[in-house]
């Protein structure tokens, strides 16, 4: 319950920053760094997904929470 709170906090504030007239929007720039940061994660999640899909259980487990 509270993960699901915290993810609608989450939409609600980025919705501040990224819906134009909004009192905290974005300028233009940090808009553009946004959505390039945006698209760089997607890049490497997509990179990175069949690796990590080919891992074993155990495998998987250690160097998430080993870090």
């Amino acid at each position: 319950m509270i993960a699901i709170v915290g993810a609608v906090l989450s939409v609600g504030f980025l919705l501040l920053l990224i819906v134009p007239g909004s009192p905290g929007a974005l300028a233009t720039e940090p808009l553009i760094a946004l959505a390039s940061w945006v698209v760089m994660g997607i890049v490497f999640f997509v990179l990175r997904k069949p690796t990590v899909d080919e891992m074993p259980e155990k495998e998987l487990e250690q160097v998430i929470l080993e870090g």
